[in-house]
């Protein structure tokens, strides 16, 4: 049988136990609060770092065509100075051409397209800098291509300037 000391220490043990599994499972408890909040603090972190990656590489590939396109407008402009003056009976005209051709090959393999002639005026290619009297020209129509327009990576990098039939 047990006696009343070994019953008072059984119960004294069993309190201390129970105090001490409280004491762990409160712990516990506040352990798994902590995981928890950071958990959904790594979870936001990591999805503005996503995000973060995506607006970089976004503004990056963004900076690059502006890089790019800026350079392609000044030589666009110097392709249109060479049609002027390859319009124009002149003594160098060979040379011209030759420097010509060397230009729209550059500008081909830096993507650059020409813009197809269309009959419709279209604003999204085309920037009307004249309207004339054309009677053979149905109104709204392009009359004369007064400069070429270009495309670079699908985007109009400068429109073709056209008179455009009243």
């Amino acid at each position: 049988m047990c006696s009343q000391d070994d019953k008072e220490h059984n119960h004294a043990e069993t309190e201390d136990m129970n105090t001490e599994l409280s004491a762990c499972m409160s712990t516990l408890e506040t352990c798994q609060k902590e995981r928890d909040e950071w958990k959904e603090k790594y979870l936001y972190a990591r999805a503005d770092f996503d995000n973060a990656q995506r607006r970089m590489a976004k503004d990056m590939e963004r900076l690059i065509w502006d890089g790019q396109a800026k350079l392609l407008r000044q030589l666009l402009d110097v392709v249109a100075g060479f049609e002027r003056a390859l319009g124009t009976d002149s003594t160098g005209k060979e040379g011209f051409a030759l420097i010509y051709k060397q230009m729209l090959k550059i500008l081909d393999q830096a993507g650059v397209r020409e813009i197809e002639a269309q009959q419709a005026f279209d604003p999204e290619l085309h920037e009307a800098v004249a309207h004339v009297e054309a009677p053979d020209h149905e109104s709204g129509t392009i009359v004369e291509i007064l400069q070429k327009g270009y495309r670079f990576k699908n985007e109009i990098l400068c429109p073709a300037r056209v008179s455009v039939a009243k």
